[in-house]
């Protein structure tokens, strides 16, 4: 995901193009033309672009060394020397905050079994939310995950409901093991070798990597208090998947009281449900 950012003008206010005027758009509309010409074209032609991540591997690359280091014809210099220059006037949006305040928002009401729908996918949460009123936050264009909220608190992430056949899978087609490539001239391939892409200070990958830490950090908090027979890293992290991230700090406090209450040697369910509840207590 790219970088979000608002560039202000001299009154700091967003700099928006004339409702109705599409002639507002000619920079928008000249930068496709160009990257259609200059880079899909090559995208296209290149047999070492055969995944995503090739693609955006060479687009980065690209991007970097052709179109921000190209003279301007209007301005007289690169994107790239105009973009420093007015560096210090971007604002960069946080992406998280950003990606939560634009969720979709709805109340379901859990069956027995902690069942619920969604634009037609079925969800399980918890027992401890069977036959409650959640409200389900989610991004309509990805419902690989959704966040389940009970009188406006977290309660987990639940990921779609999926039932496994019990019979293997059967074999796929045969792969022609020489497979008929007609040599072309791979300009883009030999950009992307000659230069490696640069790097993006991408505010979601730091996000993530916080989220990452924090989880190993509960992880090594628990394996260092609880008792060897019990722990079972795999439940721990199952259990950071669907409530984290978990401030370390405050999961230390509540560890100490659930083990002070139930001992090292307890089942590490009965230790994680009960963690909750001690966190949640004022």
């Amino acid at each position: 995901m790219a970088q979000i950012v608002a560039v202000l003008s001299d009154r700091d206010n967003p700099i928006f193009c004339t409702a109705g005027r599409p002639e507002g758009k000619g920079k928008i509309e000249a930068f496709n033309r160009y990257c259609r010409a200059a880079f899909v074209a090559e995208a296209e032609a290149s047999p070492s672009v055969t995944t995503v991540d090739d693609l955006n591997r060479a687009w980065r690359v690209w991007l970097e060394r052709e179109y921000n280091q190209r003279p301007h014809e209007e301005i007289g210099e690169t994107p790239w020397e105009r973009w420093r220059r007015d560096a210090a006037r971007v604002v960069h949006v946080d992406e998280r905050r950003l990606a939560e305040a634009f969720l979709f928002r709805k109340t379901r009401t859990t069956d027995k079994a902690g069942f619920l729908k969604l634009l037609g996918t079925r969800y399980q949460v918890g027992p401890e939310l069977a036959r409650k009123r959640v409200e389900v936050r989610y991004d309509p264009e990805d419902l690989a995950t959704i966040e389940v909220w009970h009188g406006e608190t977290f309660q987990e992430r639940v990921r779609p409901l999926e039932v496994h056949p019990q019979r293997r899978p059967s074999k796929g087609p045969p792969v022609d093991p020489n497979p008929d490539d007609t040599p072309v001239v791979d300009w883009l391939g030999h950009m992307t070798e000659q230069y490696p892409p640069p790097e993006l200070d991408d505010p979601v990958q730091r996000a993530l990597a916080e989220h990452q830490r924090l989880d190993d950090d509960v992880v090594e908090l628990l394996r260092a208090r609880m008792s060897r027979e019990v722990f079972d890293e795999a439940a721990v992290r199952t259990f950071l998947e669907r409530h984290g991230p978990l401030d370390p700090a405050a999961t230390a406090e509540a560890v100490e009281l659930v083990i002070e209450m139930g001992g090292e040697d307890q089942h590490v369910v009965t230790l994680l449900g009960d963690l909750i509840d001690a966190m949640e207590q004022p």
